[in-house]
């Protein structure tokens, strides 16, 4: 048994140049950053679909939501040891890619705190259309999802890797 190998909860790098373990904690922040989108979304959809104006605490309580895990994923992500860092090192080539991905993360953080002062200024029971009255929301929802999509894209340009048909 001198010659087993020893296995350790993480493996090391995979054929990606990420570690699983890398590679599963950008799967759950694209899974949670998918569901707090998701939440804004149905808020957003329920006046066209019932005819009644959502309440602003409604409302506010998704953007907060959605503004929370934003503002973790662009930290984990951007930071000095996030996978953006990690594919500048890998694939350079892909610097322009990285630094708009960045630039969003910026972006997107100004729209979700706009229409957050916009919503607080509300009273929480106050009947809104959100598609007239928080124009930020549209701005920054459609601005997540083309950020998911634009970062999936990057991981498989510099990795071939699949995050799946979910994401």
């Amino acid at each position: 048994m001198d010659n087993a190998p020893i296995l350790t909860p993480d493996p090391g790098p995979t054929a990606s140049g990420l570690t699983s373990h890398e590679l599963d904690a950008v799967r759950a922040r694209r899974a949670s950053l998918s569901r707090a989108a998701s939440t804004l979304k149905e808020v957003l959809r329920t006046p066209q679909e019932t005819g009644v104006p959502v309440r602003a605490g409604i409302l506010l309580g998704a953007v907060v939501g959605l503004a929370d895990v934003w503002a973790t994923h662009s930290e984990q992500t951007g930071g000095p040891d996030g996978v953006l860092a990690q594919v500048l090192t890998d694939c350079p080539r892909l610097a322009p890619a990285i630094a708009r991905l960045r630039r969003e993360h910026v972006e997107v953080s100004v729209a979700l705190a706009t229409a957050r002062r916009q919503l607080e200024a509300l009273p929480a029971d106050a009947g809104t259309d959100p598609a007239t009255g928080v124009p930020a929301l549209t701005a920054a929802l459609t601005a997540v999802e083309r950020h998911r999509r634009d970062g999936r894209t990057l991981l498989h340009d510099a990795y071939q890797v699949d995050l799946g048909l979910g994401e």
